[in-house]
């Protein structure tokens, strides 16, 4: 699936580009079918000027045949045997390499790096046509500078000259892996560590299956060594009582049945907080083809005001109890103590929807107590009713949700490229960024995860991406990712999610959301000078605007004196 989630895009229309792949596909068959057909006997004349002053073909065979047998014609024959006296064997690197780019240009629209690139690519030409002269290959259609035509003489020439041939073979297979990490972007070096720690898991799953097919007589508990040591000693050896032991046919204990869990992926627990209303009911998701999936973490009590989903199969988590019954039985005259401990069960990742919307109710109360909290003398006045600022809008919460395990599979896939082994456990959603707090396997040096923002960017297909390392009172590492549909924070949203906490507040202003989507309210009075900077269009008119609203909205004539001068208008 995560592969699916991190192929290339089809790009965008572009009618030179999409010309210039298809000219450079016909190309690299052309060539391809000219060299495959190249025959060292086919009769070349001499071409006219000023191409007979660059390539003048070889006699290979003797006398020539009386007609060009090449598939493309004289033409074709000419620039197969221009190819082979140049650059021999290495002509196929020129071949591999126009296809590769008219594939890129079809794919993505573009070529990533093509000056490191071309570099790479040049390195291994160099790097083959210098093996192909050094090495002893005969055959009729070899030019006659040898199996790297031009370009290899001279190189290999060189080298033999200067490094002798151990010196020279060194060298040469140095440029080629060079040019090929160059022109893979280091993508052999990551197939090879993930086949690489693919064989060492295979084989840490061959020993346990070996170790396990062990008979159980083999694998008994052995003497202590107070025991064995209590004739030599003179005392004898104080029993002790173990709390577990191997029993055949025993059930499997917890840390057979975590070590079976790890090689399932769990999905991570999901927290919305962005609104309070959605379009319809989210009701509990039940993947039927996935197998049940391992705890993510362990959620802890949450207030009543919010809402969780079980994700996947979940059962019911039981703890510890300190007060287990004990009993003892008799094992080859030994008596061993066994505590019967509850069954311990998995648990499915734990969606957290936001909060209700309070009911009409809920908002009389709350204008009530704002009326029986006002001086004497101002019966008169009746501050604004919440009800008159618009509503938010209403939030697709199954589009949103989708969005974010999509973007949880990109991270880790994106992760895996790199050759790190991360898995998100969390993620928090807000109105503007989802939050995805990732794992860090053991080792692992979190300067490595800081490094690579730009890519994870990339990966993900948006702006910028924001590494919170480590997030405060974890041990998890939070990765802000904007949201493909922003969600507009209405000030009414603000404060009927604010709850009471604006009562204990003299001027009470309502700013907005966090990136989790928790209201955010201040007390003005405790800010005596407020500056609020920024650049053009970052909102600074409509904070304004929000704290002039929410004065008008809970503060009385008599209670604030305030002065405006040109405010503007939004």
């Amino acid at each position: 699936m995560s592969a699916d989630l991190t192929s290339d895009l089809p790009a965008k229309p572009d009618f030179t580009r999409d010309v210039s792949a298809i000219l450079l596909i016909a190309l690299t068959i052309l060539l391809c079918i000219a060299l495959v057909t190249r025959n060292p006997a086919d009769p070349l004349e001499d071409p006219f000027w000023p191409i007979s002053e660059l390539h003048t073909p070889d006699v290979l065979v003797y006398p020539p045949a009386e007609q060009i047998t090449n598939a493309c014609g004289y033409w074709g024959a000419l620039i197969a045997s221009a190819m082979m006296q140049s650059l021999g064997l290495a002509s196929g690197i020129v071949i591999a390499a126009l296809g590769g780019t008219a594939v890129a240009l079809l794919r993505r629209g573009k070529l990533n790096a093509p000056v490191l690139r071309s570099l790479g690519g040049t390195l291994i030409l160099l790097g083959v046509a210098t093996a192909a002269a050094m090495l002893p290959i005969e055959s009729i259609g070899i030019p006659v500078v040898g199996a790297g035509g031009v370009l290899g003489a001279m190189s290999s020439t060189w080298l033999l000259e200067h490094f002798n041939s151990s010196g020279a073979w060194i060298l040469t297979l140095t440029t080629m892996t060079i040019g090929v990490l160059l022109t893979t972007d280091y993508a052999i070096l990551y197939a090879s560590r993930r086949i690489f720690a693919g064989s060492a898991d295979v084989s840490r799953r061959s020993m346990k299956r070996a170790a396990d097919a062990v008979p159980p007589i083999l694998r008994r508990r052995r003497k202590p060594f107070e025991e064995i040591a209590a004739p030599f000693l003179g005392s004898p050896a104080e029993s002790e009582t173990v709390e577990s032991t191997t029993v055949t046919n025993a059930p499997p204990t917890q840390e057979e049945v975590d070590s079976e869990a790890q090689d399932e992926i769990p999905e991570p627990r999901i927290k919305f907080r962005s609104g309070k209303r959605r379009k319809r009911p989210v009701e509990a998701e039940t993947d039927r083809e996935a197998a049940p999936v391992a705890v993510a973490k362990i959620q802890e009590p949450e207030p009543d005001d919010e809402e969780e989903y079980d994700d996947g199969e979940a059962y019911e988590e039981s703890e510890t109890d300190d007060d287990s019954v004990m009993r003892e039985i008799e094992i080859d005259d030994e008596t061993v103590s066994l505590r019967g401990d509850k069954p311990h069960s998995l648990t499915g990742p734990k969606i957290r929807l936001p909060k209700k919307n309070k009911g009409e109710e809920e908002i009389e109360k709350l204008y009530r107590e704002m009326v029986e909290d006002a001086p004497a003398g101002s019966e008169d006045y009746q501050l604004p009713r919440v009800d008159l600022l618009e509503a938010s809008d209403d939030i697709d919460y199954e589009e949103q949700l989708s969005e974010v395990r999509r973007k949880a599979k990109i991270l880790e896939a994106t992760f895996a490229d790199f050759g790190f082994n991360i898995r998100v456990v969390e993620i928090e959603t807000g109105p503007v960024i989802a939050q995805y707090e990732i794992e860090l396997e053991a080792g692992l040096r979190l300067s490595k995860i800081t490094s690579l923002a730009e890519d994870l960017a990339i990966g993900l297909r948006v702006p910028s991406v924001r590494i919170v390392a480590p997030i405060p009172g974890k041990n998890t590492v939070g990765i802000e990712v904007p949201n493909e549909k922003r969600q507009a924070v209405r000030l009414r949203d603000v404060m009927e999610e604010s709850d009471t906490r604006s009562l204990k507040m003299n001027i009470p202003v309502f700013l907005g959301k966090d990136v989790s989507g928790n209201p955010m309210v201040v007390d003005l009075a405790k800010m005596p000078h407020l500056l609020i900077a920024g650049r053009t269009g970052t909102g600074k008119s409509v904070c304004l605007n929000a704290i002039i609203t929410s004065i008008l909205m809970t503060c009385r004539p008599d209670e604030v004196r305030m002065l405006m001068i040109d405010p503007k208008m939004v």
